[in-house]
């Protein structure tokens, strides 16, 4: 199955999930644990769950001090591009996590297993997906980027916001309006089902949060927001900070926007017959793959990786299952050449990037 299907399937078991959930919450406060919402995945896995949040919890806190003062460097020497690889390599200070440029851009330089949170680390109702909450826990987690969804608003704001109109299981208040229809202020009022005090974040603020801690990959839903959102990325000099989650044909759009060759590019991939073309292409950095296709199962991936891929400069990044993230599922994507994964259940996720970058000599 797809990534671009699993993450249909997430959302469509989330909607009925959540929204039950949030009845439960509305009767009794108490309710709510991490539960069996499609987004959540790893929920199975108790065990490991409570093992990788600790580990994460502290890595995330010792890293936090020492990219605070790295960060300043690396974007004074405009994105830190030379400097940042060098240190972040030998001494560990997690430069990677300042600047794609530093890392996610040059995997030949610096083949190192990362981890992209998928929405953060949720839970409902406390954190739900796509949160500030969730993004938070998953920097704590160790986790090296997240994932988010990018819509603009009728005043021209980029927001964090999955669907338009907006799904109830998304937000109860503000459930069946059209992000495009509304003003910055009046989607960041709405709130994040079912939590009572998370709201719609603003784009701006997401990335100054993730400043020298993590990277931001920005999934635009609307192509027609493509000139937009670059647009804001660019004034706000966060661009090596950044990587758009593009298909195909807005790969092949990208060197006709303003902007459009200043900002990094992954390139989802629906058939094989595409790599050739998207390991080609202009600032793009790196392909989203299945793990398997029609007549390509996972052996012929990995071929395709360590073959074709890798030689080239270029990263893989894949899901882990979506509902069912175990730590043994997401050992299994690293085990089959991807590099990159991104992660529905993080504390897991980060744990087995550490594993393969201890084997490797790398900073964990």
């Amino acid at each position: 199955m797809t990534c671009a299907c699993y993450r249909c399937l997430v959302h469509a078991h989330f909607a009925l999930s959540t929204l039950a959930l949030a009845l439960v919450v509305a009767a009794c406060p108490a309710a709510g644990p991490r539960g069996d919402d499609g987004d959540a995945g790893p929920v199975d896995s108790s065990e490991g769950e409570g093992e990788g949040e600790g580990e994460g919890e502290g890595e995330g806190e010792g890293e936090g001090e020492g990219e605070g003062e790295g960060e300043g460097e690396g974007e004074g020497e405009g994105e830190g591009e030379g400097e940042g690889e060098g240190e972040g390599e030998g001494e560990g200070e997690g430069s990677w996590r300042h600047s794609v440029s530093a890392c996610l851009a040059t995997f030949a330089t610096c083949p190192r297993a990362l981890v992209m949170a998928h929405g953060g680390d949720w839970v409902v109702p406390d954190r739900p997906f796509d949160s500030a909450a969730a993004y938070e826990q998953a920097v704590v987690d160790g986790a090296d980027g997240i994932e988010t969804d990018v819509r603009v608003t009728a005043d021209g704001v980029p927001v964090i916001a999955h669907s338009s109109p907006i799904e109830f299981y998304e937000s109860l208040d503000c459930g069946g309006q059209r992000i495009e229809e509304m003003t910055a202020a009046e989607v960041t009022a709405c709130h994040l089902a079912p939590s009572t005090s998370e709201t719609f974040q603003l784009v701006g603020d997401v990335l100054d949060n993730a400043a020298g801690r993590a990277l931001v990959e920005l999934e635009v839903k609307e192509t027609s927001d493509l000139q937009a959102v670059i647009e804001f990325v660019l004034a706000r000099g966060a661009q090596d900070r950044v990587f758009f989650l593009l298909g195909v044909d807005e790969v092949a759009l990208l060197p006709t926007l303003a902007g459009g060759d200043q900002v990094w590019a992954m390139a989802r991939i629906h058939d094989v017959a595409d790599v050739p073309v998207m390991l080609t292409a202009p600032r793009v950095i790196m392909l989203e793959l299945d793990r398997s296709y029609p007549g390509a199962d996972e052996a012929a991936i990995s071929a395709l990786i360590s073959g074709s891929i890798h030689p080239a400069g270029r990263r893989a990044l894949t899901s882990s299952d979506t509902r069912f993230a175990t730590l043994d599922n997401q050992r299994e994507v690293f085990a089959q050449g991807f590099d990159t994964l991104l992660s529905y259940g993080v504390p897991d996720g980060v744990q087995a990037a550490r594993e393969v970058n201890e084997a490797n000599g790398l900073p964990p």
